[in-house]
């Protein structure tokens, strides 16, 4: 049994990418119309990707993160979901300190700038989940 499941982009154009959890909470709340405050229950299955009716990789949410310059917050930085705020949540609730987004290169740049400790999920990371949430949605023959 892995450890963890692979980590793969929802969209070719936003690149995986760690962030600490508690300072994307930040930027998110910042936006309270989309603010997702908690998730209770089990994921959901299309925010996984399957091979050989196995679960084998976790599928990132799609972010963007916009500074003081371009926010619409009375020039406070703040970060939205294109889609995916629901599993954020979810990664969140589970104790993470770091969890996986998708980036635009320009929202990577811009976090960077802004102090925020980012970095590109590698070929070999995984999301270290618990076993019965890896087993859940299996097909089992």
């Amino acid at each position: 049994m892995m450890n963890g499941l692979k980590i793969l982009p929802t969209r070719s154009d936003h690149v995986p990418t760690w962030i600490n959890a508690n300072i994307l909470d930040q930027l998110w709340k910042v936006d309270k119309g989309l603010y997702k405050e908690c998730w209770v229950g089990d994921p959901i299955r299309n925010w996984f990707e399957f091979k050989d009716k196995k679960k084998y990789a976790f599928k990132t949410a799609d972010a963007h993160i916009y500074d003081q310059d371009n926010s619409r917050f009375l020039n406070t930085p703040y970060a939205c979901f294109t889609n995916g705020r629901h599993r954020s949540r979810w990664l969140m609730s589970l104790g993470f300190e770091e969890i996986p987004i998708g980036l635009k290169d320009r929202c990577f740049k811009r976090a960077l700038l802004l102090g925020i400790p980012v970095r590109r999920v590698a070929d070999n990371d995984t999301l270290p989940l618990p076993k019965d949430i890896i087993l859940l949605f299996d097909i089992n023959e």
